[in-house]
C-alpha cells in the first residue's frame, strides 16, 4: 500500500513516506520544455499539461505522493489583483485598490478564478487511481506580504510597518484572505485532494506574541471550515519552532518544518500532538549530493521513531537541483528502516 496514504489514515506505514515541496518544477526536463512555449498562468490553465507535469516527479524520483501544480498567488486575480511572473525576480503582484498606500483587497470572486484546479485534480485521478494528490493553498500572512511590497517580503518589513500603522486595514485584508483560501481548499478536496498543505512561509518571521494574537485565529478558522470535510492538514512556514505551539493549538494535522530544527525537538515542543514533514536543507540537497543523503540519514535518525512522519526538504527544491541527487534521497528514505 502507498506509504503516504497509510500516514494520512493512521496505520504504520510499510516505509517512511518522501514527497519533495516543488517538486513538479524548473529541475525537471518535462517542466522545462513545457516553460518554452508557455508562461506559468498559461500552464495553469492547461489541465492535461499539468497532468503530465504532475507525473514527472512519480516517474522519474519515486515520490509516494503528487501535488497539484499552481502558484498559492494566482488566486489574488479574483480579488482585485494583478500578478505576474518575470524571470529573475519570481511573481509581481500589483493591487487594484489602495488605503493610503496600502492594499485593499476585494470578496474573492470564484467566477473570476480562470484556473481549471477541479479539472486538472480529476484527470490526475483517472489515470491515478488511489495515488495520492496534496492540494494546497498559501497562507494569509504569506499571501498579504506579496500584496503589500509588490513581491517577496521575506523579512516581512513592509507587512510589520502595515500593522502597525493600518491595523485594521491589515485585518480587513486577512479576513478576505482567510475566505478565499477555505474557497480554494475545498475546490481541491471536494475534485478529489487527499490531503492539503498550505504555505504560510513566511508567518515564522513573526514574534510568538504577534502570531499568536494577530495571526493564529485566521489559521484556526481555516482548520475549523475544513473539518466536516475530514481532510488532514500540513501547515509549512519558515522558522517554525517559534510558533510551534500556537500551530498545534491552530487544530493542523502536520507541521512542515523548515532546516532549522531538529524535528525531534519540534516534537518535544508540541507533546508529539502532530504528525511532522520535513526537513532537508534544499541548498545542500542541490549543492551537495553526499552531503544531502548523509543529512538525510541524520534526519532520519533524529525522527524515524515517529510513526506519522513524512519526509521532505525544509521548504521547495531549487532549480539547480540535479534530479538523481532526489532518486537517490527517496531511495535512502524508502530503504530506511526505523531503529536501524
Amino acid at each position: 500500500m502507498n506509504a503516504f496514504r497509510q500516514v494520512l489514515e493512521g496505520s504504520v506505514p510499510d516505509s517512511i513516506p518522501v514527497w519533495f515541496m516543488r517538486q513538479a518544477g524548473r529541475y525537471l526536463p518535462g517542466y522545462t520544455e513545457a516553460r518554452k512555449s508557455k508562461s506559468i498562468k498559461e500552464m495553469c490553465m492547461d489541465p492535461a499539461l499539468l497532468v503530465k507535469i504532475m507525473e514527472e516527479p512519480i516517474s522519474k524520483l519515486g515520490v509516494d505522493s503528487a501535488i497539484v501544480f499552481f502558484d498559492i498567488l494566482l488566486p489574488l486575480e479574483a480579488m482585485g489583483a494583478r500578478v505576474d511572473f518575470t524571470n529573475g525576480t519570481g511573481p509581481v503582484v500589483q493591487p487594484v485598490a489602495y488605503e493610503e498606500s496600502y492594499p485593499r483587497l476585494l470578496e474573492f470572486d470564484q467566477k473570476k478564478m480562470k484556473y481549471p484546479l477541479s479539472e486538472t485534480i480529476r484527470k490526475f485521478k483517472e489515470t491515478h487511481n488511489g495515488f495520492p494528490v496534496i492540494g494546497f493553498s498559501g497562507g494569509p500572512v504569506t499571501m498579504l506580504s506579496y500584496l503589500v511590497s509588490g513581491r517577496g517580503d521575506r523579512d516581512m518589513g513592509s507587512t510589520k510597518r502595515m500593522i502597525a500603522s493600518k491595523e485594521r486595514l491589515f485585518h480587513q485584508n486577512m479576513r478576505l484572505l482567510t475566505e478565499m483560501i477555505i474557497s480554494m481548499l475545498k475546490i481541491q478536496i471536494n475534485a478529489g485532494a487527499d490531503v492539503v498543505q498550505i504555505f504560510d512561509s513566511w508567518a515564522g518571521f513573526f514574534s510568538p506574541y504577534q502570531y499568536d494574537g494577530l495571526m493564529k485565529k485566521y489559521l484556526s478558522e481555516i482548520v475549523s471550515e475544513l473539518s466536516s470535510l475530514k481532510k488532514k492538514i500540513i501547515y509549512f512556514s519558515i522558522a517554525t519552532s517559534g510558533i510551534a505551539k500556537q500551530i498545534v493549538e491552530s487544530g493542523v494535522d502536520y507541521i512542515s518544518a523548515d532546516w532549522r530544527s531538529r524535528l525531534s525537538l519540534i516534537d518535544s515542543f508540541t507533546s508529539g500532538k502532530v504528525g511532522l514533514q520535513g526537513n532537508l536543507d534544499p541548498t545542500i540537497a542541490a549543492e551537495s549530493p553526499a552531503g544531502a543523503l548523509r543529512e538525510t540519514e541524520q534526519i532520519l535518525n533524529d525522527i524515524s521513531y515517529k510513526q506519522d512522519y513524512i519526509f521532505n526538504l525544509g521548504h521547495g527544491v531549487l532549480p539547480n537541483t540535479d534530479f538523481r541527487t532526489l532518486q537517490e534521497i527517496v531511495k535512502l528514505v524508502h530503504d530506511f528502516r526505523r531503529g536501524s
